[in-house]
């Protein structure tokens, strides 16, 4: 019996269907501070009814002492203030490093929208020979910085230049998007002294920054839905099969020890198991045989 054809790989084809793996990881990362909100907002009142249950700690040197089931009770209130300002600060975080990942993807797979003269050079060429390309990691690290800096709607704008005309749900997100940030940075900020004013003596203790849990879910959701929009109708065309060619290049280089370097013909079984630890479920047998083929005949 023959074997089945591989089809010629597709450079702009996702392997996996309708995500890119930067929206893959960020989404585990989501659902990561999506547990820990839960799990700290459903323990709450477990937690403080336990005062009488817990021993606590004795001695000089011990931490950790509550002296009444009071002292107790307001320090698990404030635990559950900072586990919410943190999930709010790290998914406001993760949207940056989201886009971060995403925007330099789609620059070196699709090169022309950084550099016009770099038309018709491939992906794979410039992540095997870099220096065909030289300066073009300086010029995207430009770009990515001007992406990222400012109010929302400017970035937004940035992205728009170089990318063209963004999907019209960014439109509806963009203040949900700066009412996010503008929380992030007096949080981030909250235990900072104001450097416009000189003061001799320690600034006076603060006030935590408020949040209910409806703030930091509404955090949640609107990073989740700006990934979504920009991933898939944004960079998810533009870099297709290039994070997985990547990582294969990156992992062959990795393969320096002769004696314990698969033999080529175990090269795709091995990638295979190797992103499967590194990133969970991949495309199919096939697609990394077509990938494997169209790295090695470039040259």
């Amino acid at each position: 019996m023959s074997k089945k054809k591989i089809p010629p790989f597709d450079p702009k084809q996702l392997p996996i269907k309708s995500t890119t793996l930067a929206r893959q990881v960020t989404r585990q990362n989501l659902t990561t501070l999506n547990n820990a909100l839960w799990v700290t907002e459903n323990s709450c009142a477990l937690v403080k009814s336990s005062f009488s249950a817990i021993t606590m700690p004795t001695g000089p040197k011990a931490h950790g002492c509550y002296g009444s089931a009071a002292q107790w009770s307001a320090a698990v209130d404030e635990q559950r203030l900072w586990v919410r300002q943190h999930v709010l600060v790290s998914a406001a975080s993760l949207l940056e490093v989201y886009l971060t990942t995403a925007i330099s993807e789609a620059l070196w797979a699709s090169p022309e929208y950084a550099d016009r003269s770099l038309m018709g050079i491939r992906d794979v060429e410039l992540i095997k020979f870099s220096e065909r390309a030289p300066g073009l990691g300086k010029l995207i690290q430009r770009h990515v910085k001007a992406m990222l800096k400012g109010l929302w709607s400017d970035r937004f704008r940035q992205m728009a230049v170089i990318f063209g005309v963004l999907p019209p749900r960014l439109g509806a997100l963009t203040l949900r998007l700066q009412d996010l940030q503008d929380k992030r940075n007096r949080i981030a900020h909250g235990f900072g002294q104001n450097t416009k004013m000189v003061r001799r003596t320690p600034w006076e203790p603060i006030d935590a920054i408020k949040l209910d849990v409806s703030d930091v879910e509404e955090a949640l959701t609107c990073v989740n839905e700006v990934i979504r929009e920009v991933d898939v109708h944004v960079f998810a065309p533009l870099i297709g099969g290039y994070e997985f060619l990547y990582e294969y290049h990156i992992w062959l280089k990795s393969l320096v020890d002769p004696f314990t370097r698969p033999s080529p013909d175990l090269y795709e079984q091995t990638f295979r198991k190797h992103i499967a630890r590194k990133f969970g479920h991949g495309p199919g047998k096939k697609y990394y045989q077509s990938m494997i083929r169209y790295y090695d005949a470039c040259s």
